[in-house]
């Protein structure tokens, strides 16, 4: 597990400096997993290959401009923030889009990396109540984006307790958002 994540760094800096066989290996071992996570959240096999697509011509013209350390995670962020847009511009209710225009007069619009540091600044001191344990499967989870099945591995501990600590952390932070709509928005819009 170690040995891909590592892979994956090597490969995106040689994507930043323009290697486009470093840009196909690395859309290779990452595609499927993106696919999935934007086929799960749309819904539609066709309109999550659209959004992947868009995410990786995105993410080859503005490459000099993205951290190759946290690639994955990037992209991950990036398929969320595509596949809400999606989920905004036809399947939100009247209710949902009167909090999601209240939401952007909070938060104005900026880049993912902006929107990622106000997210963690948000739920930073819930998580730190959190045992370490606890934190460190959420933040593999819901912020660098592994599934379950790879924390699994990565960790040595069964696939059920990621599950447990992850629902562990979800309830914590829903508690600790309550009263707060707009941050519980936000919460949500992430957790996808």
């Amino acid at each position: 597990m170690e040995s891909e994540i590592l892979k994956i760094k090597s490969l995106a800096v040689q994507v930043q400096a323009g290697n486009t066989r470093a840009f196909n290996q690395l859309y290779t071992v990452l595609w499927e997993s993106l696919y999935v996570h934007a086929r799960a959240l749309v819904m539609d096999e066709d309109k999550a290959k659209d959004i992947l697509q868009e995410i990786w011509v995105d993410y080859w013209q503005r490459r000099n401009k993205i951290d190759p350390a946290n690639i994955r995670a990037y992209l991950f962020r990036a398929v969320k923030y595509k596949t809400y847009n999606y989920l905004r511009d036809h399947k939100f209710n009247h209710v949902q889009l009167e909090a999601i225009h209240t939401l952007a007069d909070v938060v104005p619009e900026q880049d993912t990396e902006d929107h990622a540091y106000l997210f963690a600044s948000l739920i930073e001191p819930s998580l730190e109540r959190l045992p370490s344990r606890c934190q460190s499967i959420f933040k593999l989870s819901r912020i660098e984006g592994y599934s379950n099945d790879e924390i699994a591995r990565l960790l040595n501990i069964s696939k059920r307790t990621v599950e447990n600590q992850i629902s562990l952390a979800m309830k914590r932070l829903r508690t600790d958002l309550q009263g707060r709509e707009w941050a519980l928005i936000l919460f949500y819009f992430y957790m996808l």
